[in-house]
């Protein structure tokens, strides 16, 4: 029969360690999809605006956000 050593797992080390680290990544990724849909958003009514001064700077930051690769 197989048995396994599980005299490592405390369930303190789960709540105080494991449980914070998910929670704040939750909560990164929560920010971070509300900032980008608000930076999206405001990106392209800049380029949809048609006004030159508002066109160029956010064509420029899409075609740099673009060509950084996702590494």
């Amino acid at each position: 029969m197989l048995s396994l050593d599980l005299s490592f797992y405390n369930w303190e080390l789960f709540t105080n360690y494991i449980m914070k680290g998910m929670l704040f990544s939750i909560q990164l990724t929560v920010i971070a999809t509300v900032g980008g849909i608000i930076l999206g958003t405001f990106l392209a009514l800049m380029r949809l605006s048609g006004k030159p001064s508002l066109v160029y700077p956010a064509t420029i930051y899409v075609n740099t956000m673009r060509s950084i690769p996702l590494v």
